[in-house]
């Protein structure tokens, strides 16, 4: 591969990447300083060879890049002969129902949302890794903004993480048009206070329009959501303990 020694961004995220347990990671650097090659090892040593099912999901805004992403996947991997790659791209047509049996697929918005909703070739999860390449690019695209975050909350309501006390909102979720996505939302939330145990989930609120959501949001689910004063740290403890 021609790496001597890890690049800064390799040094600074492969750590996190690679932690038990695993974390969640935005990162953003130049071209060419590595940033394929951290993602793809990171990948790599997520599978578990004894599993013959999808475990690792890289989306990529283009045919392309997602070719180019699945060369450096293969030279990386070829001291892993026994991890597959598959590519949801154009042109890639499976039978319905027909099983994927690669640990790693690699593809664009479009393909992989039909593979994970209408073919059900992925399941969401069994996702151990989901990677979204040149994130900037996806949300600047036209369409693959809403497949981007179609897929984030596909693969989101398939986790089922144990004992998390806290969800917390940076966003709230709308859908394609603008409008609270409310099953999306509730899903979210879901993640915390299970099985009886109490849970909490705080939502940013940063605009008129954010907060035009949240009181449809409330409106919809005909429940109150308890106004939080930042300034009170009594009130905050009281909430949070």
């Amino acid at each position: 591969m021609g790496f001597n020694r890890p690049s800064k961004i390799q040094e600074t995220a492969l750590p996190m990447m690679l932690a038990e347990p695993p974390q969640n990671l935005i990162a953003q650097s130049q071209s060419g300083t590595g940033k394929t090659a951290a993602f793809v090892l990171a990948m790599l040593s997520r599978v578990d060879l004894s599993q013959r099912h999808p475990q690792c999901l890289c989306l990529s805004p283009t045919y392309e890049l997602a070719l180019q992403t699945g060369q450096v996947i293969e030279q990386m991997g070829k001291c892993c002969p026994d991890i597959k790659l598959a590519y949801a791209v154009r042109g890639n047509r499976l039978e319905k129902g027909q099983k994927i049996s690669e640990q790693i697929v690699i593809g664009t918005p479009g393909t992989v949302m039909d593979w994970c909703t209408k073919l059900k070739f992925i399941d969401p999860k069994r996702i151990k890794v989901f990677v979204l390449d040149e994130a900037d690019v996806m949300i600047a695209t036209q369409g693959h903004k809403d497949q981007s975050i179609r897929i984030q909350s596909h693969l989101m309501s398939s986790i089922d993480v144990e004992q998390v006390s806290v969800v917390l909102n940076f966003d709230l979720p709308v859908d394609k048009d603008g409008n609270p996505d409310c099953e999306t939302y509730l899903h979210r939330i879901g993640r915390t206070g299970r099985f009886g145990k109490r849970g909490l989930a705080i939502n940013m609120v940063d605009s008129k329009y954010s907060m035009n959501i949240l009181n449809r949001i409330q409106d919809h689910f005909n429940k109150r959501i308890e106004k939080l004063d930042t300034d009170d740290l009594d009130e905050i403890e009281r909430i949070t303990n």
